[in-house]
């Protein structure tokens, strides 16, 4: 049951991964400063976002652990941030916002 449910997982994250490359703006590239800024906005009462930051949950992995994890590709983060599940909070973030927020990620990553 459990390897049906990932399929799903997995076939609707695609699905949601074709309709954000299609709803981002021809020509916007992502901004990695604008996606640490909404981090820091919605995401640091539970996470480490940032560098420096030194208030958080114990539950939520940092940004940068996240960043640093093969298993947490691009494309996994970006259907997460589509469809957020427990404990996550149902998240509104509008497409350009989760693509810089995956900038974000991507700056991290590089940065490690």
């Amino acid at each position: 049951m459990e390897a049906k449910v990932r399929e799903l997982v997995v076939g609707m994250a695609i699905i949601c991964v074709a309709g954000v490359a299609l709803a981002q703006p021809k020509g916007a590239a992502p901004d990695a400063a604008n996606g640490q800024a909404i981090a820091e906005r919605w995401c640091q009462d539970c996470h480490i976002v940032a560098e420096g930051q030194n208030a958080a949950t114990d539950n939520a992995p940092s940004f940068p652990k996240l960043a640093a994890d093969p298993a947490r590709s691009e494309e996994y983060l970006r259907a997460f941030l589509l469809a957020p599940r427990h404990p996550m909070p149902p998240l509104e973030l509008s497409a350009e916002q989760i693509e810089d927020v995956l900038a974000y990620f991507g700056a991290l990553r590089d940065a490690q």
